[in-house]
This record gives structure tokens, sequence and C-alpha cells, in this order.
């Protein structure tokens, strides 16, 4: 018994040596940051010796450089390997790009079938809507009203749900009314203030559950929760929680196959807050121009790419002969 042991002894022995000659490279999981960029500091600071003499490694430091100045330089902000990795879920990006004139009937069909469910936010892009008498998605729906919420909408005798024809009603019941076949939902500012974001995907995905079960043929998208102005934090209402929320919300997005439009990191600064040119009222509220550059652009490449180059061709092709 002693010789067995011994010889155990001696193997941690070896292994021990072993580990302090030979250590093991393991980079960290990326973390999530304030402005919903995946980071892994160790891995910047390993890959990049250069800038390692500079920032040292500094998680913060290193970050402000890969913004700064990596990101333009093409240096990898975390092991690109990991993007083949099935377990590990990046963020979607969001497409920017300019609307061609010839994609307006096909835009307009597509919209006028949509309709967009939210809070005060979502109601602010209705009013902006309102002053765009020709744009491409000013056939859009909405039930959207000031301070409702996923609590709000779950709640089936709750007074804050939006009319439609004069009637308050849950949001899966005015659907049913409507002739659409999508549904864009943007909740969580006024529930993250008293709830978490694991809790706050669970309340919005209880709504998009119930507006699928009463209405089977309506698709789902989700549109991110966008960010709030620097210094305006409530209970868990922040830029990190927003983040931590759009990134989980993503996930759900994908395991139920809908859509997930990622617009808060086109509308945040470098620190991960709300750009000053897009806040309204210095806290969670937008500006037209926000809801110009980004909500317009995302919101139409985003449903062109859902229906495709080829059935872009077919509609638009007889409407512009």
């Amino acid at each position: 018994m002693l010789g067995v042991i011994k010889k155990a002894l001696l193997y941690a022995a070896a292994l021990m040596a072993a580990l302090v000659l030979f250590p093991l490279s393991v980079n960290a999981a990326p973390e999530l940051m304030p402005d919903g960029q995946y980071f892994d500091a160790e891995y910047y600071a390993e890959h990049n010796p250069d800038v390692k003499k500079v920032c040292g490694t500094s998680k913060e430091r290193l970050y402000a450089h890969y913004i700064e100045f990596g990101k333009t330089e093409g240096r990898d902000p975390f092991d690109p390997e990991l993007l083949n990795d099935p377990d590990f879920a990046a963020m979607p990006g969001v497409d920017l790009s300019p609307i061609a004139a010839a994609d307006a009937f096909t835009l307009k069909g597509y919209f006028s079938r949509s309709v967009f469910i939210g809070d005060s936010i979502m109601a602010g892009y209705h009013n902006h809507l309102a002053y765009l008498k020709d744009a491409n998605l000013s056939g859009a729906q909405f039930l959207a009203k000031v301070s409702y919420s996923a609590v709000h909408a779950n709640n089936e005798n709750d007074r804050l749900h939006p009319a439609y024809l004069g009637k308050s009603q849950p949001v899966w019941d005015s659907i049913s009314m409507m002739p659409v076949d999508r549904a864009f939902i943007m909740f969580g500012t006024n529930d993250l203030v008293s709830f978490s974001p694991e809790q706050t995907v669970e309340r919005v995905t209880m709504v998009a559950d119930k507006i699928k079960l009463k209405n089977p043929a309506v698709d789902i998208d989700i549109i991110s929760m966008t960010p709030v102005y620097p210094g305006t934090n409530k209970g868990f209402l922040s830029n990190p929680f927003i983040a931590q929320y759009n990134q989980l919300m993503s996930v759900r997005c994908a395991e139920r196959g809908w859509g997930f439009v990622n617009i808060n990191q086109a509308m945040t600064d470098a620190n991960g807050d709300l750009r000053v040119d897009y806040s309204s009222d210095k806290y969670v509220h937008l500006t037209n121009k926000a809801y110009s550059e980004v909500w317009d652009l995302a919101l139409q490449n985003f449903a062109l790419n859902q229906i495709g180059e080829r059935a872009r061709v077919e509609v638009r092709g007889p409407a512009l002969q």
C-alpha cells in the first residue's frame, strides 16, 4: 500500500513540474462588453505583443486599444476559431446599407403586413413614420403605448393594452383581427427596471408564444433593446444589463426560429452608451435621427434579407414596367 502511495506522490510531483516547465496556454472565454462586442483580453494581449508592451494586461486598456485602433487594423478581439463552435453564439450584426429605389414596391408590401409591438420607444417610431408618408415602412401597423411592458402585455386584464379599432385588449387578440404576416416586438426598458435580463427574456418569450399560439401563421421577429443615456441607470436598466439581455434574447431567437434585429450596437458610442445625438431626453427615448439612420435602414435590410433576392426580383419586375 505504501508503495502505491509513493508512486502516486511521485506522479503528482512530476505532473506539477511539467506544468511549471511547460505551462498550458488557455485563453479565457470572451466577455460581452457593454457595447455588445465580445472581447478576450488575455487572447488579445497574447496575440498582439506590441500592444501588450504599451497596455500591459489591463482589460480596460486593451479593449480601448481594440476599439480605437485594433478593429480597423484587423486584429481579432477573441480567438476566431470560436466562431466554428456551435456553443458560441456571437451577437448578429446589422446591415445599414442604403436601400435601392427598385426595392420600394417589395418593402411597402412587406411592411404593410407587419405589426410593431412595444412601449414608448416603439410609439416614438410610429410617430417618426407618420411624417414619412412615402417611406417604404409607412404602411406598418402599430400596437405600442407609453409605459407598456412585457409584464403588462402578459396580463390579459391590464389597462395598458394598446387599443385596436377602439378596443383595448391583449396584443395577440388584436393581431388576430389584423391582416398581418409578422410581428416585430421590442419590450424590456420598463421591465428591466425591476427584473433581471433573464427574467425579462422569459417575459418577452411568453408574449411571443401567446401571439404564436393565437396566430400560428404570424412570424415573430424581436428587435434588440436600445441603449440608455450614460448615468441614467435604474435597477437593471443599464447598458451592461441591456447588452446581457440582447445576447440572451438573440440566443432565444435562434432556438425558436425567430428573427432578431440587432440595432443596439449601431446606436452606442465607444463606451457602450446611447449616442448623444440619438437621445431626445437624455434617458431612453430617441431622436428622429436615430430612427432614420438606424431603425429605418436596419429594418428594411432585414426585410430584404428575409424576402431573398429571387422573390424581390419576381415582385419588383412587373411593378416597375
